[in-house]
């Protein structure tokens, strides 16, 4: 049997049991402007948090705004500061994705504590070999 691929275009998936949304622009100016808004001090809890001055901030996430607007790297930043990833979802949205938090399984080990146990276990193994001979 020949393998098959097929690519579809976002129209084709479906997020949480309805199409792909396609609000736009819209949707995700007004996330950034509730994320400044609705975070706890406001806009100048978020510019303080994110470094830059208020005004600036206002400029970038105003919906009406036409000429200034966050960069990617900002929009990352906000997310970051006000723990709030509504953005991320409108992105994937928008895009036909969904995005999914990575949570760490306790039954497998990072890469370093590998490496401590790949270590521990080649101790162990040297001194097995190397008691008898010793003795």
């Amino acid at each position: 049997m020949r393998p098959s691929i097929s690519i579809t275009t976002s129209g084709s998936y479906v997020v949480e049991g309805g199409e792909a949304d396609s609000q736009g622009w819209e949707r995700i100016q007004s996330t950034i402007y509730k994320t400044v808004h609705e975070f706890p001090g406001g806009i100048e809890a978020v510019a303080k948090l994110m470094d830059i001055p208020k005004g600036t901030l206002s400029h970038k996430v105003n919906p009406h705004n036409t000429t200034h607007h966050l960069t990617l790297e900002e929009s990352i930043k906000l997310q970051k500061v006000t723990r709030n990833v509504a953005l991320l979802h409108d992105y994937n949205a928008e895009l036909g994705h969904s995005a999914v938090p990575c949570v760490r399984r306790p039954d497998v080990l990072t890469p370093y504590e590998s490496l401590t146990n790949l270590a521990a276990e080649f101790a162990n193994t040297m001194k097995a070999l190397a008691d008898p001979i010793h003795r």
